[in-house]
């Protein structure tokens, strides 16, 4: 092969000096234009930014990897150790696809809460049910003989304590703590996107908490990637973009089921009530609205579903939002999301930390109301997750946010059949065999079961459809609630009555517990017309949110009640 110079002369390769390919080179590089040097620089940049980047990002994960987990079980630990008479314990259970998630399990040992066993417990028969649960997967009951019986609580509370439990212990820590809670109904709650578990117990007012001392078994449930979930992230140094690959789809097909299957075995109970955070209640709408995870219904006997991220809003009211919406995503990059905002937690001041947090909760307008004035704010915002998740999901968010409507998958294409679910259910609420009696078959494991739901909405929220959500989850009898809170809603509340639908003007929202009409107590929305998308965790603790959580805990207290009653009559 031959490069003709001139048609004089000609050069082949094997008579070129080694020095040659550089001296054509430097040549052609002087004889470029402005244009080609820039581009030029702009490849080289490029190259050198990836290479810089790679590395910062590696580093950045060993540092995370090696201090967050620690800091979040620290975390967790101070915020425990701030009440009274609590035994928590940290267990991990694995997904089909790999990963392990850690659940937080809340014990109170006061003696309100055996009072609260008692009365949920109030019948004879109650032990007998009990003692007939089973934990398939364990292998023997008789190991928790193993343990010292506990001695009977004295009335001063004991602090608080945690335990992080090994995997080598799991079974003989599970086995004697489901003998010994086996008369306590189980609750297991969900945080929401870019949060964790700690957002269930940032103070002692907290619902999980107060679940726990109304006698409960409290279970706080993490998805991937959650900082306290720290134990397989170690696989994302060796394979990052596999391991970031995850939306909304991974966690309702794996982490959902695990969770449930861990929890009902770990317990004993054949039924759980789930309450879910936005997100958190999402993902559960969604999973039993798929046919191959409907019979999960079956093994829940309530649903509580506070701002629950089903029907989203269009375009929501933040310029700060929409900005973020609109950014490609190749500027996120395609492992975790703002990995820099994690990094500045470790490194930023709490104070600045905490300021900046309930600021941006304003400018992202999720949150109407203050934070609770707390010294440890703080420290929540330097703790909470914001980065601990992927940007698939982050921005299947966005993309569902700039559209709206029912909850899609990760393609953008496919829809969850949540509101055709919602619309057999309400088929169900509403006939005669599905009322407030359980002399049938309305609490039974079949295809006509139905679990009681409580959906808590606020008619400020910014990214849930307010409007949407009241008419899928509620029914034609609920359709004047939603003009109630738009139009007056500090002054008006709708309400409706067993006998008849009337609307009546009580002041201000002095009891905000809506009943469906037809579907008595087995369909409820509580309506809020102050709150946004977080208050009802988030907000200032006052005489509202506490009567709003007193709700919350009376719903369930009676559902757990009436499946106890229904577990003895099956068994008799």
């Amino acid at each position: 092969m031959m490069f003709q110079f001139n048609s004089s002369s000609s050069v082949s390769f094997s008579s070129l000096s080694p020095f040659s390919g550089w001296s054509l080179l430097l040549y052609s590089f002087t004889n470029m234009s402005l244009l080609q040097h820039l581009l030029l620089l702009f490849i080289a940049l490029c190259v050198l930014w990836t290479a810089f980047a790679n590395t910062c990002r590696k580093y950045l994960y060993s540092v995370l990897d090696s201090t967050v987990y620690e800091k979040g079980k620290s975390f967790t630990e101070h915020l425990i150790n701030r009440t009274d008479g609590f035994e928590c314990k940290v267990f991990t259970c694995k997904t089909k696809d790999g990963c392990r998630l850690q659940l937080l399990r809340i014990i109170y040992k006061g003696e309100e809460e055996k009072d609260h066993v008692k009365k949920m417990n109030s019948s004879s028969c109650d032990q007998e049910a009990a003692s007939t649960c089973s934990l398939p997967s364990l292998k023997n009951d008789s190991s928790h003989n193993n343990h010292p019986s506990k001695q009977p609580h004295s009335h001063t509370l004991h602090p608080s304590t945690i335990n992080y439990c090994k995997s080598a212990q799991q079974l003989e820590e599970l086995l004697h703590d489901r003998e010994l809670h086996k008369q306590k109904p189980v609750i297991f709650l969900q945080h929401g996107l870019l949060e964790s578990m700690t957002v269930w117990c940032l103070h002692k007012d907290s619902l999980a908490f107060q679940l726990a001392r109304k006698g409960f078994d409290v279970w706080l449930g993490n998805n991937r990637t959650s900082w306290f979930g720290q134990q397989h992230l170690v696989s994302r140094l060796h394979d990052e973009v596999n391991f970031w690959k995850f939306s909304i789809d991974e966690i309702i097909y794996y982490d959902l089921p695990a969770m449930i299957d861990f929890v009902r075995q770990a317990t004993g109970q054949d039924k759980i009530c789930w309450m879910g955070m936005s997100q958190g209640a999402g993902q559960l709408f969604a999973a039993l609205s798929l046919p191959e995870f409907e019979h999960y219904k079956n093994y829940l006997y309530a649903i509580v579903g506070i701002s629950p991220a089903c029907f989203l809003k269009k375009n929501p009211r933040s310029f700060i939002l929409r900005i973020l919406m609109k950014i490609p995503r190749f500027f996120f990059g395609d492992r975790e999301f703002v990995v820099g905002v994690a990094f500045s937690q470790l490194l930023l001041p709490k104070n600045f930390i905490g300021y900046m947090g309930e600021r941006a909760l304003r400018w992202l307008n999720i949150q109407q109301n203050p934070l609770p004035d707390d010294p440890m704010k703080g420290e929540w915002f330097k703790n909470i997750p914001l980065g601990c998740t992927s940007v698939n999901n982050v921005t299947h968010w966005f993309n569902m946010l700039k559209t709206g409507g029912c909850l899609r998958k990760f393609n953008n294409k496919e829809v969850y059949p949540i509101n055709s679910m919602l619309a057999k259910w309400k088929e169900m609420y509403h006939s005669t065999e599905h009322d407030d009696t359980i002399s049938n078959s309305a609490r039974t494991n079949d295809a006509n079961y139905v679990p009681p739901i409580l959906v808590c909405l606020g008619a400020k929220d910014n990214v849930v459809d307010f409007e949407e959500s009241l008419k899928q989850f509620g029914c034609d009898t609920c359709s004047s609630l939603h003009e109630s809170c738009r139009d007056n809603s500090e002054e008006a509340i709708t309400t409706h009555s067993n006998n008849n639908n009337t609307t009546t003007k009580e002041g201000r929202l002095e009891n905000s517990m809506k009943s469906c009409h037809s579907a008595f107590k087995r369909c409820r929305i509580l309506v809020e017309p102050e709150y946004g998308h977080t208050d009802f965790l988030w907000c200032q603790v006052n005489d509202k949110l506490l009567r709003h959580y007193n709700e919350i805990i009376g719903f369930v207290q009676e559902q757990a009640k009436l499946a106890r009653r229904c577990q003895q009559q099956q068994q008799q």
